[in-house]
């Protein structure tokens, strides 16, 4: 068992503490869902990122290749 807290917040008004552990089974789950929320996440901004990048530096007549530095 991995103990995820020891007390409820609640427990500090008074109210009985709340045993909140829970079996490494669904630790394990909980942490695989939070993983792949998290990859979802960083693929989506990243595919933003391109889109941003790609319109900010169209291919254009320099086929697609970085236009020379000017200056």
């Amino acid at each position: 068992m991995i103990k995820t807290a020891t007390r409820h917040p609640a427990a500090d008004t008074g109210a009985a503490a709340r045993d909140l552990t829970v079996s490494d089974g669904e630790f394990r789950r909980r942490l695989d869902r939070a993983a792949d929320r998290a990859h979802q996440v960083i693929a989506q901004r990243h595919e933003e990122a391109v889109a941003a990048l790609a319109r900010r530096f169209p291919r254009g007549a320099a086929g697609g290749r970085a236009a020379p530095h000017r200056g």
